[in-house]
């Protein structure tokens, strides 16, 4: 997925993070099958509460897209994974890319546990691109100030 100077060092760079940038958490999608497998369904209720709220927390912009009680309705349940999965793809437009398809995850949604993988395998590839890019925009800030703070650069003005 994206390339990092090590596991440890990535997770301690999200956690410092999460905090500043709103991020949701980093679930491991069979993980979060084997939760709502165990739970009998009600860890498909906790998870879709957990994404709603983080994607309208990480928000800068209002979503109306609260944990609501379609989900326990068969077919109607589509109707709330289609809104997750566009609040999803608005966080990923603003930030300049397209992975997630709403029409995909509700036709997903005809299988829960695949509709769940999907949408929280696409919330982890933003919340780590969010990390990603940060690290990478601090660096170049970093060598800018070294490199104004070198005696060559100083030599020249």
């Amino acid at each position: 997925m994206f390339q990092h100077s090590g596991k440890r060092q990535f997770y301690f760079d999200y956690m410092m993070l999460r905090g500043r940038l709103k991020l949701g958490k980093i679930v491991h999608p069979w993980s979060l099958v084997t939760n709502i497998v165990i739970s009998l369904g009600w860890g498909w209720w906790k998870w879709y509460q957990r994404a709603c709220n983080e994607t309208s927390l990480h928000c800068d912009f209002p979503l109306h897209n609260k944990g609501d009680w379609r989900i326990f309705i068969p077919g109607l349940h589509m109707l709330s994974i289609y809104r997750l999965a566009r609040s999803i793809l608005l966080m990923e437009v603003s930030d300049a890319y397209r992975r997630t398809s709403p029409l995909i995850a509700a036709l997903l949604a005809v299988f829960p546990l695949a509709s769940a993988i999907y949408l929280q395998q696409a919330l982890n590839h933003h919340w780590v691109s969010h990390v990603v890019h940060e690290n990478v925009t601090s660096l170049h800030k970093r060598k800018q100030t070294q490199h104004r703070e070198s005696p060559l650069y100083q030599f020249g003005q």
